[in-house]
């Protein structure tokens, strides 16, 4: 069960993802000053060889606070990180299609 489980049913699931064939930028601002624990997770849904770079980025600064690549991900994988603040989720194409992001959890 490679698409993502809808909360609401124990069967129903969604396969839905946000794409770009260079990169794309996604951005968190989180203002209540704690840590918060964020989880992504990426699907190459129809096995098309894509490779990707997922830069955390200071919204402020642009500093690079992390710095992971994945490929191989046709059955799904999991990115899980801590932030506090404003940042941003740099998303870069490195093989295949294009890059993409199939869920956001907070």
């Amino acid at each position: 069960m490679r698409a993502l489980q809808k909360s609401e049913s124990t069967t129903d699931r969604i396969a839905a993802t946000w794409y770009s064939g260079a990169s794309f930028t996604v951005n968190i601002n989180l203002t209540d000053g704690n840590s918060h624990q964020i989880a992504i997770y990426m699907l190459d849904w129809d096995a098309a060889g894509r490779s990707q770079r997922v830069d955390i980025l200071n919204a402020a600064t642009s500093q690079v606070l992390d710095t992971r690549t994945v490929s191989n991900f046709s059955n799904g994988e999991y990115l899980v990180f801590t932030a506090t603040g404003s940042v941003q989720l740099l998303f870069t194409n490195l093989a295949g299609p294009n890059a993409v992001l199939s869920g956001l959890f907070f």
